[in-house]
């Protein structure tokens, strides 16, 4: 079983026909047969993810001006006065 099933208790339920009752019966279960695998993987995932915002944040100031923030991406990315040509070129149609 994995860890986000650690509070799930089966159970199997007993119809008394006689009384038309039903019973619920818990199947015995110990507390360390959970996996925290997929615990750990979510918080290994969110402590990435929360990383790469930061860098975002810290490494790129936007604004609202799209061509400004193509020529701080050009700058920083030293991205070739060619490419940078054919980017405008494109457009400007």
């Amino acid at each position: 079983m994995s860890a986000d099933q650690a509070n799930y208790q089966p159970f199997c339920f007993l119809y008394y026909a006689d009384t038309n009752t039903v019973e619920p019966v818990p199947f015995p279960m110990s507390r360390d047969v959970h996996s925290e695998r997929y615990i750990r993987a979510k918080q290994e995932q969110n402590v990435r993810i929360e990383a790469y915002i930061e860098r975002i944040n810290r490494d790129w100031d936007k604004g609202l001006s799209f061509e400004q923030n193509l020529e701080t991406f050009f700058e920083k990315n030293q991205t070739p006065t060619s490419v940078r040509g054919i980017i405008w070129q494109s457009l400007e149609k």
